[in-house]
């Protein structure tokens, strides 16, 4: 894929991602795992392993202006992973994209070996694994998000004190816990954690059913 999009750097892109957040703007640069779109507002710094597939978009028109200076991410270094552009982006305002409907705005606080941890001001922490992160994005290195300063976004929780190096290890110190996976987009996504076992994780639910969930599914986690 990489080769496919080096010859469409400067080109108009219908990029369709994993989740369905798909994307449109210009391709600015791309790496061996890694893209960077600009949509005319913003650039968008994707993980390849989500790009489904995409196409060339019409023509640009004389209203589409394009980046007025370099990527606010740096992503000057030949052959950059998506992974340096993580941690480029570490304890900037940012917007990520995970899964469902709905995009997170906040900044990230740490990055461990397969998961990081994110502060927005709506889901407080949350632990994120890597692997499940679409996109990131940001307009400037000035921006905030609802007015807010940094200060004022600071959310200050356990996780952030007792964090583990794998996200295995992570979410069994959640045990006991009630926790709610993947943003709460249904409610057998929000329980008691009772039991890791293996790749599977046990919630119990409002109703007390139990209810097992595959770890490798789990895309976001956070306390309510």
């Amino acid at each position: 894929m990489q080769d496919y999009l080096q010859c469409c750097h400067g080109k108009f892109l219908h990029i369709e991602i994993s989740g369905g957040k798909n994307l449109d703007g210009i391709l600015i640069d791309s790496g061996p795992d890694t893209a960077v779109l600009y949509d005319g507002q913003k650039f968008f710094y994707l993980s390849l392993n989500h790009i489904q597939r995409f196409k060339k978009g019409q023509d640009l028109n004389s209203d589409f202006e394009g980046p007025s200076g370099i990527c606010p991410i740096d992503t000057i270094n030949k052959g950059i992973s998506f992974r340096q552009t993580i941690e480029n982006a570490k304890g900037l305002f940012i917007e990520l994209y995970v899964t469902g409907n709905q995009t997170i705005h906040g900044y990230i606080e740490n990055i461990f070996s397969d998961y990081l941890l994110f502060n927005s001001h709506f889901f407080k922490t949350m632990i994120i694994p890597t692997e499940h992160l679409k996109w990131l994005s940001i307009q400037n290195r000035n921006q905030t998000f609802f007015t807010l300063n940094k200060k004022d976004m600071l959310v200050h929780s356990f996780l952030s004190i007792s964090a583990s190096s794998e996200f295995n290890m992570q979410l069994s110190k959640l045990k006991g816990n009630i926790v709610i996976f993947n943003m709460g987009t249904d409610q057998n996504q929000m329980g008691l954690l009772k039991k890791i076992e293996g790749c599977f994780a046990e919630l119990i639910l409002a109703d007390e059913k139990s209810i097992i969930h595959n770890i490798k599914h789990i895309k976001t986690v956070h306390l309510p």
